[in-house]
């Protein structure tokens, strides 16, 4: 490859000949220009459909070499001269270069050094970076054992191997060097779900309909509330994925984060961001009635009754109890939004015949009455008596806010 090929895709004619399907398809009018405009097209469409195998791996070809040396990237360096000597002077690759500008990313203070037309570029190169592991070198590196053994038969592209290991690292099952980056690589995506590329390209339907007014910060959780209401599945399923990894780390958890703000420092000074401790102090200040902003009470309810109805996302409930009767046995009605009553009848029926210590560990009782706590905190998180008293809810209770169990009408006469 030579850098005015680069600039200009028409002067390779094999590439020009594997692509044309590709080009007209997607990349009508760009031949000819000399701005890199057309292979930057065509590398952002190269997993779509009508693009041939052959058109996929000459791009592919391309993204190798453009890799090994960041010269070969004429739109970041045109588009991020001043902020790259500035921030990431010392970065070799490429892939050196967009993890520099990452920790920038992550970075509120130095974000905002980073003009607007840069950003522009660093978001499309941090999309392509992340549909295939090998386009990042370090992350490669870091995770080349993780991914063999744990991903094996897996192709790489198309973000596969990536979500491969973000479902084992739920597990805990990755080496801390591979776990390490792959935190970083996640918490940038959970903030800015632009770079997401599994979830720009699963739910890229919701995204341009359902979710098309929103801004990009708040894209992700426009998806989770409307989860239920989308008809793709496969969208739905990589939701619950990112619904599960924010439930096991609080710093991937953008919505609840934000929401807050103001009340972390407040409240929970001491509690480290990472993991799931932070969440648990927010809930356990919630319950106990401490006086969190609107915004954060709303945020804590909110996921509260997601976890009703999935509950996978509470991260402490699920390794307690991932191996007792109880949750093996509830987590399908819980799917259907019914967790909470099978968890009392299964704990109702279980408590005539055997004691407490007998029907889940210690650890698992001791979650799954936290779990139960909540639920009767608000009258949301308990569907078949929502559902029952509706009616008497909106009479007798219109004015009363949910959560805290003041609307509950089990609890006054």
């Amino acid at each position: 490859w030579r850098i005015d090929e680069l600039l200009d895709a028409t002067l390779d004619r094999s590439l020009m000949k594997a692509c044309k399907k590709a080009i007209r398809l997607y990349c009508e009018g760009l031949a000819g220009k000399t701005d890199g405009e057309l292979m930057s097209c065509l590398k952002q469409h190269k997993n779509d459909q009508g693009v041939s195998s052959q058109c996929k791996k000459k791009l592919e070809g391309f993204q190798e070499v453009e890799e090994k040396d960041k010269g070969f990237d004429y739109k970041l360096q045109k588009a991020c001269k001043e902020e790259g000597q500035a921030l990431c002077q010392d970065a070799k690759s490429r892939s050196d270069v967009l993890n520099c500008f990452a920790d920038h990313f992550r970075n509120k203070k130095t974000r905002s050094s980073i003009s607007v037309p840069c950003k522009d570029v660093l978001k499309i190169a941090l999309l392509e970076m992340n549909e295939n592991i090998k386009h990042d070198s370090g992350f490669f590196s870091a995770c080349r054992d993780d991914s063999q053994k744990l991903c094996a038969g897996i192709e790489p592209g198309e973000g596969k191997i990536i979500e491969c290991l973000r479902k084992q690292g739920t597990e805990g099952k990755l080496s801390a060097k591979c776990m390490k980056l792959l935190e970083e690589k996640e918490e940038l995506e959970m903030n800015d779900p632009e770079v997401d590329y599994a979830l720009q390209r699963s739910c890229s339907t919701a995204i341009a309909t359902t979710c098309k007014r929103v801004k990009p910060a708040a894209l992700l959780e426009c998806l989770i509330k409307n989860k239920p209401l989308l008809d793709d599945i496969i969208c739905q399923r990589l939701l619950t994925e990112r619904q599960i990894e924010a439930g096991e780390d609080f710093r991937l958890d953008s919505y609840l984060r934000e929401s807050c703000l103001k009340d972390i420092p407040k409240f929970c000074r001491d509690i480290p961001l990472k993991g799931t401790e932070m969440i648990k102090c927010l809930k356990e200040k919630f319950d106990t009635h401490k006086p969190l902003t609107p915004s954060c009470s709303k945020a804590i309810q909110q996921r509260e009754r997601q976890v009703m109805d999935n509950p996978r996302l509470d991260a402490a409930l699920y390794h307690a109890c991932k191996s007792e009767e109880v949750l093996k046995e509830c987590s399908e009605g819980g799917m259907n939004g019914d967790f909470l009553s099978c968890l009392k009848s299964f704990w109702l029926e279980k408590k005539k015949v055997k004691k407490v210590k007998d029907i889940a560990s210690t650890k698992c009782v001791k979650e799954l009455s936290r779990i139960m706590r909540e639920g009767v905190a608000d009258v949301h998180n308990d569907p078949l008596l929502f559902q029952q008293c509706a009616l008497d809810l909106h009479k007798y209770c219109a004015d009363v806010p949910f959560g805290s169990g003041k609307s509950r009408p089990d609890r006054e006469g």
